[in-house]
């Protein structure tokens, strides 16, 4: 059975949550089944990255990569107020 951890950052960890939590599932799957499985919107994904290496921006750049025991899938929500989005940090 894989075992991932899964790391949520920005606005997809809800207050009160902790940032990292452990997942033991029957197969490995792609990270847009994690998604659907978790009752995240994909659309609400910012960035992924897999293991530490990015994967790219929003879900479609990371839906089929697939994740296997012993991974780390870390996904971030937008950062407000960043000079990402072209607003600056006040």
């Amino acid at each position: 059975m894989p075992r991932i951890e899964v790391r949520l950052y920005n606005s997809l960890r809800k207050p009160g949550d902790n940032t990292s939590r452990m997942l033991e599932l029957d197969r490995e799957i792609t990270v847009g089944e994690l998604v659907g499985r978790m009752g995240i919107d994909g659309h609400d994904i910012y960035v992924a990255f897999k293991n530490g290496t990015p994967l790219g921006r929003g879900l479609e750049a990371a839906a089929d990569t697939w994740l296997g025991d012993g991974d780390v899938i870390a996904l971030s929500g937008p950062i407000p107020f960043s000079w990402a989005y072209g607003a600056p940090i006040v």
